[in-house]
């Protein structure tokens, strides 16, 4: 049997690397290098660390691929990638009672948190952004101290981050805003030691496997597809309510006008009434009038 590839994962990065209850890596990266291995011929085994840890062990060779790197250029230097299989998009978290951070512009003078050598690290130190860049071992860490406000924002990868917010309980007192950090593009690849051909050549072969024999799409599924049908999900909330909304106001306005409509024809009864009756009063009086004039004629 060809050895084991040697791995790790980060343990709170939901939904793509994360740890179970008993200490195991998983999540949709790990699920996918294991596959992409297995379809070549070999096995993987996972070691669980903070990211600042096992960055470094792949730097140093101690470990030979890690499955989830974002393609930056800091870290094209010390590492070689595969293809991409995911790309998103950063975002900006804030306390809700926070009206003055809406996009980067906002953060020049913020104390701007971060995981410890995580893509948004490497992001606002190469843009310069906020006043000071604080770091923490996990995001779960910098969440809850900006829940707590020891800092102003935290800069995440939006899935991740709204993931964590849920996890934490935090939905009530944090928010994303503004639109996705399109400068803040995360290319997600498996990566390897510099230098590193064979390792490479053999991920990349796996990898194209599972993506031409489904199984990437099914491993998509069970991971991302639920959030996919929750965001399915909140569109149809929101046209719904938008159609509710149209009726109710509809409904409101031909009440008004059926109102507006009754009270005008009420209006014009009683002016038709009055006219009626002035008529009335008038023909009574000419008619006195003519009999009067007859019988002064005879």
């Amino acid at each position: 049997a060809r050895p084991a590839i040697s791995s790790a994962s980060e343990p709170d990065y939901p939904p793509l690397s994360m740890v179970t209850e008993d200490g195991r890596a998983t999540g949709f990266a790990v699920d996918l290098l294991r596959a992409s291995l297995n379809a070549v011929g070999h096995d993987v085994t996972f070691k669980v660390a903070p990211w600042a840890d096992i960055k470094k062990q792949l730097e140093n060779r101690q470990i030979q691929v890690l499955p989830l790197v974002g393609k930056t250029p800091e870290r094209e230097q010390v590492y070689d990638f595969t293809f991409p299989y995911l790309t998103l998009h950063g975002t900006i978290i804030v306390r809700k009672e926070q009206a003055d951070i809406h996009s980067i512009s906002d953060l020049h003078n913020k104390l701007i948190a971060v995981m410890e050598g995580d893509n948004a690290h490497e992001f606002v130190l190469r843009k310069q952004i906020g006043r000071q860049v604080v770091t923490y071992k996990s995001y779960e860490s910098a969440l809850e101290e900006l829940a707590i406000r020891k800092v102003d924002a935290v800069i995440v990868q939006k899935l991740v981050g709204l993931q964590l917010v849920n996890k934490l309980d935090l939905s009530d007192e944090l928010m994303s805003v503004g639109p996705p950090l399109e400068k803040f593009q995360q290319n997600f690849c498996f990566a390897v030691a510099e230098g590193d051909k064979e390792s490479l050549a053999l991920l990349n072969e796996g990898l194209s496997i599972v993506i031409a024999d489904g199984t990437y799409e099914e491993i998509q599924h069970r991971w991302l597809g639920v959030l996919e049908e929750e965001t399915a999900n909140r569109a149809i909330y929101k046209v719904i309510f938008s159609v509710l909304i149209t009726l109710a106001v509809g409904f409101w306005l031909s009440f008004l006008w059926q109102m507006m409509l009754r009270k005008k024809v009420s209006q014009r009864t009683l002016e038709l009434k009055k006219s009626n009756q002035e008529l009335s009063d008038l023909r009574d009086k000419l008619q006195e009038s003519v009999t009067d004039r007859t019988l002064e004629l005879e």
